[in-house]
């Protein structure tokens, strides 16, 4: 028959009997004849588990308990005998250097209230002597033919993934365990892996991708649980986190113990020194630090210090708070503007972590820990273009444009590039208002040569724009001018209803008539798939923006009623009217004469 047993939290051993044995980190449970070990859900490391006899028994006729308790061949006993008196001289102080029997160690171990410590004395190499490996098959592990005892199981993993760096996503955690084998039984570890959930606050729904403005704030939620510390001496816990340059931490971040409760005792929060360098650190519960670097971005640590009694009674999950702001460093590609973390944990209960000396919270070399995989969340904005060009197709200058909207914050108003005049120049400007880079020198065709200015200059082109603006007015509108070539570009902008005007006309066209359209996006962590709601603004894909031509014509509009067109038609109507009264006149006085 196959039993399942949930290993109890204290060692419970006698000479006479034993109720059952300890997990001291990953409660493992045991079968008489076969030891099976459930891998933990999002544990993707590989165990080397080994069972090792520690003290063996006669299974009595009720088959409860063991009897006739002697040594296993599993451990080198005057080795554990002298471990378990350096561990804790007071408790096994009577047991004899040599020779102590297997059932006053049981006995003495049988009440014994710090089990948990004793992982680091049963997984010394120099106690150990003989264990029978498991084998893996799939997420289980099995040893067969074990006899009726304890047994120490250790669990070791590659060592050359006990820190983490340059080991990305190691998901891992050890345990040091010693049961009992009585009866079929197979479990799970006791313990869960660690995790981390980072997601973007848009209302009341947390996303994992989401369109802002420059400007606009961009509010940021992390979830850790409160992680089971059993068996440590020291315990690490540390959030790294990383805003790209396009994102600027804005202090005010706030961590919460949400343990079911309405509760707010555990709020604690953190804000920027005034510098902008480095925050402020709290006591010794929570600290962070971080500042913004306009190439790299942001790195925040939030280092959860003192653990072991920070997180002592507290159960549920941390909930972590903080906003950043879409700055003008903001990426418009696809690549968008990432938001990284990752958890730091201690993953090993079998070492006596010593941490670094500057910070005795930050792990040091020897320290062994996991790290969950990076979660990434994205912030995408987009921009819009304006191409300007007459009837014939070729580049305007001259025009001025507002962008019109309701949601609009800070706009980059670039206007593409110019073009000086420069003794080292290499462009050429033509009659039509554009510039070649084609001397007319280089021509043949007098036809073609007839395109140039001939003013004898040379131009340089020459990028132009305006720093990051921010709009105030009510509706909100951004205003630019188109450059040389006829191009406005304005940057930094997100979902919502646009309207472009063309505020200022070039001398001798007609107005434009406004553009009005709907920008509209589905973000993902793969890109942001912007549309809109009018065939004339189509977004390029490459450059990674909206594209509108606005075309004007020359030539002069019928003006409209009560222009000064209808007064000539009066005048010449009131003319036309006035002569065909002075004809009739006229044709009737020469009709009377002939009477």
């Amino acid at each position: 028959m196959k039993k399942r047993r949930n290993i109890a939290a204290a060692l419970m051993l006698s000479s006479m009997m034993a109720m059952s044995s300890t997990a001291i980190v990953g409660s493992i449970s045991a079968s008489a004849s076969t030891l099976t070990v459930k891998q933990a859900d999002g544990d993707v490391s590989v165990h080397s588990y080994k069972a090792y006899p520690v003290i063996m028994g006669t299974l009595s006729d009720d088959k409860k308990i063991l009897t006739d308790l002697s040594w296993g061949d599993g451990v080198d006993v005057d080795k554990f005998v002298g471990a378990l008196k350096a561990f804790d001289s007071t408790k096994f102080a009577s047991l004899p250097a040599t020779g102590a029997k297997a059932s006053d160690v049981a006995k003495l171990l049988s009440n014994y209230e710090n089990v948990e410590g004793l992982a680091k004395v049963f997984n010394t190499a120099d106690v150990l002597k003989t264990g029978k490996a498991l084998t893996k098959s799939g997420n289980t592990y099995t040893a067969d033919d074990l006899a009726n005892g304890w047994y120490i199981i250790t669990d070791s993993i590659d060592v050359t993934k006990k820190t983490p760096d340059g080991d990305e996503g190691i998901t891992n955690v050890r345990s040091a365990n010693l049961l009992q084998i009585i009866g079929d039984t197979e479990a799970g570890p006791k313990y869960s892996i660690p995790s981390l959930d980072k997601k973007i606050k848009v209302g009341d729904q947390l996303v994992s991708a989401n369109t802002a403005n420059i400007g606009d704030i961009v509010e940021y939620q992390i979830e850790v649980p409160v992680p089971n510390t059993t068996g440590y001496n020291k315990y690490f816990y540390n959030i790294n986190d990383t805003l790209s340059k396009g994102l600027k931490y804005e202090g005010g971040l706030v961590i919460k113990c949400d343990n079911g409760t309405e509760s707010t005792d555990d709020d604690i929060t953190l804000t920027l020194d005034e510098d902008g360098v480095n925050s402020a650190k709290t006591g010794e519960y929570y600290s962070i630090v971080g500042g913004y670097d306009e190439n790299n971005g942001t790195d925040i640590k939030i280092i959860f210090e003192d653990c072991l009694n920070t997180f002592k009674g507290k159960k549920g999950n941390f909930i972590i708070n903080y906003k950043a702001t879409l700055n003008a460093n903001a990426d418009i590609t696809d690549e968008g503007n990432p938001n990284t973390a990752k958890l730091i944990y201690s993953n090993d209960p079998n070492v006596n972590y010593e941490g670094d000396t500057d910070n005795k919270d930050i792990p040091g070399g020897e320290d062994v820990t996991g790290q969950t995989p990076e979660v990434v969340v994205k912030t995408y904005t987009t921009a819009i273009k304006i191409k300007k060009f007459d009837q014939d197709g070729n580049p305007l200058k001259g025009a001025k444009f507002k962008l019109i909207a309701t949601n609009l914050n800070k706009v980059i108003v670039s206007a593409g590039t110019t073009f000086e005049v420069a003794e080292d120049g290499t462009y050429w400007k033509l009659k039509n208002g554009s510039y070649t880079p084609v001397a007319p020198d280089d021509l043949t065709s007098t036809e073609a040569k007839e395109q140039y200015e001939n003013d004898g200059k040379k131009y340089k082109k020459v990028t132009a724009s305006q720093n990051a603006t921010e709009v105030t007015a009510s509706p909100k509108e951004i205003e630019g001018t188109v450059d040389d070539s006829g191009i406005l570009t304005f940057t930094g902008i997100a979902d919502g209803d646009y309207t472009i005007v063309e505020s200022v006309v070039p001398k001798n066209y007609n107005q434009a008539p406004d553009v009005k359209f709907k920008i509209s996006s589905n973000p993902t962590i793969d890109g942001a798939s912007w549309g809109s709601d009018n065939e004339d603004v189509v977004y390029n894909t490459s450059e990674f923006m909206f594209e509108v031509n606005v075309v004007n014509h020359k030539g002069t509009t019928l003006p409209g009623t009560g222009g000064i067109g209808t007064t000539i038609f009066y005048i010449i109507g009131g003319t036309l009217v006035a002569g065909a009264v002075v004809m009739f006149i006229t044709k009737k006085r020469m009709s009377s004469s002939e009477e």
